[in-house]
């Protein structure tokens, strides 16, 4: 399913924790307002998308998940997750799910955190090591997947 890429699977997310909760919203899991709460973690997710996003087409570097990596980028938010863009697209959803604030959507949250965690990132990851080798060890070494140093 290599036409499903991050950004679209975010999209599909966000359209379905939407319809759940206009649909089928379960409970109210968290008292109104909490509209402020919920967009400061998204706007956090959007820097968190759109900077590295930036860094990469400065750069020339691929950003396509299935397409062949073409650099490896190591600085910026780089320095501290090896994947600030999914992790940027997860805020997002989870600002989207507070400021909703009922228990259904966060379902699709959880399905693209397993999409990132369980496919997303491992293909890329495995396309990484071969083709940067040593250096992509050693990055890999020194900084988590989702968030901090080693």
């Amino acid at each position: 399913m290599t036409w499903l890429l991050p950004p679209h699977l975010f999209l599909l997310c966000a359209a379905a924790m939407a319809a759940l909760h206009l649909f089928w919203p379960v409970a109210r899991i968290i008292p109104e307002p909490v509209w402020p709460a919920g967009l400061a973690v998204a706007v956090a997710g959007l820097v968190l998308t759109v900077v590295p996003a930036r860094l990469f087409r400065r750069r020339s570097v691929n950003i396509r998940t299935f397409d062949a990596p073409t650099g490896l980028v190591t600085d910026g938010f780089f320095a501290i997750s090896r994947n600030p863009m999914y992790l940027g697209f997860l805020l997002v959803l989870a600002g989207l799910w507070i400021g909703l604030g009922t228990l259904s959507p966060l379902l699709p949250v959880l399905v693209f955190l397993m999409a990132a965690e369980h496919w997303y990132i491992p293909f890329e990851e495995k396309r990484m090591a071969e083709q940067f080798g040593e250096d992509y060890r050693v990055y890999r070494g020194r900084v988590r997947r989702w968030l901090g140093r080693k």
